[in-house]
């Protein structure tokens, strides 16, 4: 082989090894190009707040959580009991709020916990609570959600506006779905479910049913049971 031609060939291979370079430059820039806008787009879980909305003594080492469902029945029902035992409790005992919608058989539960979530955003979460509790016969079965919530914002006194924007805000869905999944990983099935400092107890039928659990969690019945004893810290 000729001097020349060998020159041509040693070329030919460095211009081959120069794309292949090239391309696996192009591909690396294009890469992280892809990666920075992910990172920016992406919804950043660890910023969503997934807490519960609080009634009573926030500093309380007794902590009573609702897991709710705005669309079922027997919370709506239950809703009367629970908010007699906060009046009643409300200087000892912290009580949450998490929402539990069923989605399997309550087809508008979540539209019921964006309308909430949206007041909260003005300080009025539990005044839209008990009225979609109140009036939920109005609106469980309902299309054009978004129309009739907007009317319980304005009743309300709300910025409907405002109301409206943070209704579809996407980190109200977020929160909402990931206490959901909070609580079907803690093996929760169904509504209203009461826990007791991070433990299931029978939900109490009765304001005195509920009012003897917490006396004897607070020390205010001297008879208290093994099972209440069991719900205190360790």
């Amino acid at each position: 082989m000729s001097k020349k031609n060998r020159h041509k060939l040693k070329k030919n291979g460095q211009n081959k090894e120069f794309n292949w370079s090239n391309l696996l430059m192009f591909l690396s820039i294009g890469g992280l190009v892809l990666f920075l806008v992910w990172i920016v787009v992406k919804p950043n879980s660890a910023n969503i707040d997934t807490s519960a909305w609080v009634k009573g003594n926030s500093d309380s080492k007794i902590v009573v959580a609702e897991y709710s469902d705005f669309q079922c029945p027997a919370c709506k029902r239950y809703a009367p009991i629970f908010e007699q035992v906060i009046d009643k409790y409300q200087n000892q005992v912290r009580f949450e709020f998490h929402h539990f919608p069923l989605i399997s058989i309550h087809s508008n539960a979540i539209a019921g916990a964006k309308a909430a979530e949206a007041a909260g955003k003005q300080g009025k979460f539990w005044q839209m609570h008990d009225y979609l509790y109140a009036h939920q016969s109005d609106w469980e079965n309902r299309g054009n959600l978004d129309a009739v919530f907007a009317d319980y914002a304005k009743t309300l006194g709300l910025d409907v506006e405002k109301f409206k924007t943070d209704y579809k805000d996407k980190n109200i869905l977020r929160k909402i779905n990931k206490q959901r999944s909070k609580a079907l990983a803690m093996g929760l099935r169904g509504t209203p479910t009461i826990r007791i400092n991070n433990k299931t107890i029978k939900t109490p039928t009765s304001v005195a049913e509920f009012s003897k659990i917490l006396d004897n969690l607070l020390g205010l019945d001297k008879t208290a049971s093994d099972s209440a004893k069991n719900l205190q810290d360790k």
